[in-house]
């Protein structure tokens, strides 16, 4: 074996040879640094042999540094090798020496070696000592460790040190119930919530809700926990739970509300619905959620939509009667970070023909302000949803709406998010042709931009006007030419719908592209050849 070879080297003074086994080079480095880096090294291997014989040489117990930001005693705990622990405590080896990022009680917690916990605690080690602002009982409650955890409760560890949670908040997310018993026995504070800025994270019951463990759940229920404890992203226990979608732990929670005299249930209706909990979601109205959300819920960076206008997005059609049954406002208007919607909006966006009609049904407005697009009507006219924008015109939305960022009209909107296919419903409702729109001009330059012969050709048929001016490229015969869209070009002079002017204006502007651009390309001179057949 390695070690046997090394130890037989070592002890016969072969020690060039010894360490290199190591990966030392001598003829570098001083006897006295070799010797503390061979100890480290045979600390970490677990040599308790050469360990002792290094030891006994002079190497030093305390150094901390060199090629490894440890001491012989964090390697040797970290690793589990209790000899080698043993040896080096016996020699005088300093405890609670750190690094910042570990020391030796911690790095045996971390790793569950609980015989290595139990001599360094002998020795004095200090249990409290922190290494990356974590104690050792933290991490050996995170990790499952029960015997490290019996040894520092019975130490007096600080039960309720606080950095990324407390050990019984870590027990309880990773699920490890004779730990968090361990805790509840030794005195944990079962309500302790970690502050972060003017909030508070998770409590230990946000964890276990989270994690559908309906025995933990009990186990801090029987323990005192307060139900309505709010904090983290999830806001209360139950809406934790209902976002687990474990209806045990929701029953258990009710219960306990209920029992409370206090019920906030935070977002927990929208995570049941954003979850498709049916069952839960009837639990929750039962016991008197708001079917509009939570009306104490203020917004913030975690906040949902309302239950309504979830259950929508998601196209579920069964929690959108059961929310319109409870009450819910179908008129709901939502607003987050700048962007707003409804539940109409959102369903028209998405097409979910069926739950429009439901909406329509139940009050919505058609025409309800919304979003960047204005209106549900615009808002299927954006996504090319045909059905659902004849739907909406059936049930009497302005076709000639504008939206209400960019003040397009409904051909624009078409056209600008390429639903060509659109154009002729639009027509036929009546849009008119020629509105205005800021980029594009008209919806006729807009097809002509985009290269829609047919919609374009289309559009003259039914009275656009090709010498309406406006927008970026001034004109519908412009914007053909510059986006070198050869077939429009041809198609509006074979139709004569290109003066001698407006020619000229396209034929500048090629020229002038091809001259910033040195864009010499085949499009820009046939276009360039039809469009003199006009100007001369």
């Amino acid at each position: 074996m390695k070690s046997t070879a090394l130890l037989m080297r070592f002890t016969m003074g072969m020690l060039t040879e010894s360490v290199t086994l190591f990966g030392r080079n001598l003829e570098q480095i001083s006897q006295k640094e070799d010797y503390d880096e061979l100890l480290k090294d045979a600390c970490t291997a677990g040599y308790a042999d050469i360990v002792d014989l290094l030891i006994k040489a002079g190497a030093d117990t305390n150094v901390l540094g060199g090629r490894g930001p440890y001491t012989p005693l964090i390697a040797a705990s970290q690793n589990g090798h209790a000899r080698v622990v043993q040896l080096l405590l016996g020699a005088g080896a300093d405890p609670d020496i750190s690094d910042n990022r570990s020391n030796a009680i911690f790095a045996a917690s971390k790793a569950g070696h609980d015989d290595i916990v139990l001599w360094l605690l002998a020795a004095g080690a200090d249990f409290d000592q922190l290494a990356s602002r974590t104690s050792a009982l933290q991490v050996a409650a995170e990790g499952g460790h029960g015997q490290c955890v019996r040894w520092l409760i019975a130490a007096g560890a600080d039960l309720d040190r606080q950095a990324e949670g407390t050990a019984l908040y870590r027990a309880t997310r990773k699920g490890y119930l004779g730990i968090i018993q361990q805790l509840l026995v030794a005195g944990a504070d079962v309500d302790l919530q970690e502050e972060r800025g003017e909030k508070l994270e998770d409590a230990p019951l946000h964890a276990a809700a989270s994690s559908g463990r309906a025995e933990i759940v009990e186990c801090l229920l029987n323990a005192g926990v307060d139900v309505n404890a709010y904090g983290g992203t999830k806001k209360t226990p139950i809406a934790a739970a209902a976002a687990s979608g474990c209806v045990p732990v929701v029953k258990l929670l009710l219960y306990k509300l209920q029992a409370s005299g206090k019920m906030r249930f935070g977002p927990a209706l929208g995570y049941a619905v954003q979850q498709g909990e049916a069952e839960i979601v009837d639990m929750l109205l039962a016991a008197g959620a708001s079917p509009d959300g939570d009306p104490e819920e203020t917004l913030d960076f975690h906040s949902l939509k309302p239950p309504l206008i979830i259950a929508v997005q998601e196209g579920n059609e069964i929690l959108v009667t059961c929310l319109i049954k409870a009450g819910a406002n179908v008129n709901q208007y939502f607003s987050q970070y700048g962007r707003s919607v409804t539940p109409l909006y959102v369903a028209s966006m998405n097409g979910h023909l069926r739950i429009m009609q439901q909406l329509l049904d139940a009050g919505a407005a058609v025409d309800g302000k919304a979003g960047y697009l204005g209106t549900p009507f615009l808002a299927a006219v954006s996504e090319g949803q045909v059905e659902a924008m004849n739907m909406l015109l059936d049930a009497g939305a302005d076709v000639q709406a504008r939206s209400a960022v960019s003040k397009y009209p409904a051909l624009v909107i078409a056209l600008d998010k390429e639903h060509p296919e659109v154009v002729d419903h639009l027509i036929n409702a009546g849009a008119n042709v020629n509105n205005s729109a800021q980029y594009y001009g008209s919806a006729l330059q807009a097809a002509a931009c985009k290269g829609y012969r047919d919609v374009t050709e289309k559009l003259l048929d039914v009275g656009a006007d090709p010498a309406m001016e406006g927008g970026h490229y001034g004109l519908a015969i412009v914007a053909a030419a510059a986006k070198k869209h050869v077939v429009v070009v041809k198609m509006f002079i074979d139709r004569d719908a290109v003066t001698k002017e407006q020619a000229g204006k396209a034929t500048e502007w090629v020229k002038e592209m091809i001259e910033s651009g040195d864009d010499r390309s085949d499009e820009f001179q046939e276009i360039l050849a039809m469009l003199s057949s006009v100007v001369e």
